[in-house]
């Protein structure tokens, strides 16, 4: 059986389901026909991007640039996740929209960056945590109005408990500045600033895939994951560590795979991708670990390995305190009497009990978490995906890291020891973090954490997965991405099927 026959035959079953959730978003329009053409150009640019993403799949399977695929698909589903969740639907994109207009603010040099036009925070019609018909109903009616002028409210107590790390909202706050200065409506800033998010995320994942000399397709299928796009085309700083996480771990497997002196260019992306993820989320510092795995011989000798390291740490350890320290404080002197929770002195009294409560939250959510990574949960984790759906795309990703009969680099021992060592520290730092700040004293288990926190470390966990007793051959690579791009699309429509139709 040639190539060609057998990708038709791989295509087929999805090119049915793909029909077959068109066909159920136009049968639930029918009750709203207003949304009906909405539904109609949904179904129509995702047809077009699988329709494209395959062709060049099966014309150019030989010589396929992962590191243009993923990118144009990532973009593209990334603009119609940006179109299908609605405004603030997102997990705190409420809250993440007003620290950005904050910074544009001062970006604009406005005398008083904590107020605003009152228009631009009209979020009527729209529900936080949740995907809505009357959402879409909003958009359609109100996208091409004139903008308004209805005073200046203050926005300080509608922003998150600070601004000392303002980085992660960069993006963001740059395109809120830039539609402002164009005079555009509440509406049309708002989707501009999702959009300088979307294309700062799809910059990161063309770098990353662009230095990884292996599992390039592993890094690309993960930065098209539900998750990750929502997160991308929302106002979610997520975006921002994922993509500078996937930076800083593609370093990292080129680093170990080449054999010439690290050079300076080399040790510099480690250092920025260190000093930015660090105060976005303290969880993530452990990743800066992953240095001490690139080879001795890459430096020239043990110390000055060691000095380039301290180096590293030093600069997130400087960072971190200028600008995490605050909340930090926070955290440690919040009294219990405000909220239900454990304090710093409690838990470290009582380290047995914090040990139960860990296992007991393992037990509970694991399996949860990881489904959560892929996107079983979307919008504020209301919108639950079809099972199978993530199911497949779970095992595609573990068969697109594993090795075939003509890879030279393979993940070592100490490796794959050391990702999961650091897989687990990440998953701890944010148990405890949850059950300072978030879990209710009478729980015996911890709350508050989401799978999303994890799609760091998901190039970690499924590279530990590739081993010697299992291999793949090389011509598998094209049917997996194939099925993975139509698995890809299918939420994009089931969104809109669930919105209109609820």
């Amino acid at each position: 059986m040639n190539s060609k026959l057998r990708s038709i035959y791989i295509i087929a079953p999805f090119l049915i389901i793909f029909c077959s959730i068109s066909y159920m978003i136009l049968h639930a329009a029918k009750a709203a026909p207003e949304l009906k053409t909405f539904g109609l150009l949904v179904i129509l640019f995702t047809a077009m991007i699988v329709l494209l993403s395959i062709g060049v799949l099966i014309r150019r399977a030989e010589s396929i640039k992962y590191e243009k695929l993923f990118p144009f698909l990532a973009l593209g589903f990334g603009l119609l996740f940006l179109t299908v969740i609605t405004p603030i639907s997102v997990p705190d994109e409420a809250t993440h929209y007003t620290a950005s207009y904050i910074i544009s603010n001062k970006i604009l040099m406005k005398p008083n960056p904590e107020e605003a036009n009152a228009a631009d925070f009209e979020f009527i019609d729209f529900t936080k945590h949740s995907n809505t018909s009357d959402a879409y109903r909003r958009i359609i009616s109100s996208f091409l109005e004139e903008p308004k002028e209805e005073g200046s409210i203050n926005i300080a107590e509608l922003s998150i408990r600070s601004l000392y790390y303002f980085a992660e909202y960069l993006p963001q706050a740059m395109g809120i500045a830039v539609a402002r200065l164009l005079h555009l409506n509440f509406l049309q800033t708002f989707y501009v600033g999702r959009l300088f998010n979307l294309l700062f995320y799809v910059g990161c994942l063309a770098i990353a895939i662009r230095r990884v000399p292996r599992f390039k397709l592993t890094f690309g299928m993960i930065g098209i994951l539900p998750m990750a796009l929502q997160q991308a085309a929302s106002y979610s700083y997520d975006s921002y560590i994922n993509g500078l996480a996937l930076i800083y771990i593609a370093s990292l497997i080129k680093a170990c795979a080449e054999e010439n002196r690290l050079t300076k260019s080399d040790f510099l992306v480690f250092l920025i991708c260190s000093v930015l993820i660090t105060p976005a989320k303290g969880a993530y510092s452990f990743l800066v670990l992953l240095y001490s795995l690139i080879p001795t011989t890459r430096f020239g000798s043990i110390r000055e390995k060691r000095v380039s390291f301290v180096c590293i740490i030093c600069a997130c350890v400087l960072i971190f305190a200028v600008t995490a320290i605050p909340s930090v404080k926070w955290i440690v002197n919040s009294s219990v009497s405000e909220q239900n929770t454990y304090s710093v002195k409690e838990l470290l009294s009582m380290p047995g009990h914090v040990i139960v409560m860990v296992r007991n939250t393992l037990k509970k959510y694991l399996i949860s978490w990881i489904k959560e990574a892929a996107g079983e949960k979307l919008s504020g984790l209301t919108l639950q995906i079809p099972e199978w759906n993530v199911a497949s795309l779970l095992i595609l990703l573990f068969l697109s890291a594993q090795n075939t009969e003509n890879d030279a680099f393979q993940i070592t021992k100490q490796m794959r020891e050391r990702f999961i060592m650091i897989s687990v520290l990440v998953v701890v730092a944010f148990m405890l973090t949850m059950l300072i700040t978030w879990s209710d004293r009478y729980l015996n288990y911890i709350s508050g954490v989401q799978g999303r926190y994890f799609i760091p470390i998901l190039p970690l966990l499924i590279m530990s997965t590739s081993n010697s007793h299992f291999i793949v051959k090389d011509k598998i690579e094209i049917p997996i991405c194939i099925l993975y791009v139509f698995l890809a699309s299918y939420p994009i429509l089931y969104i809109v099927e669930y919105t209109i139709a609820n």
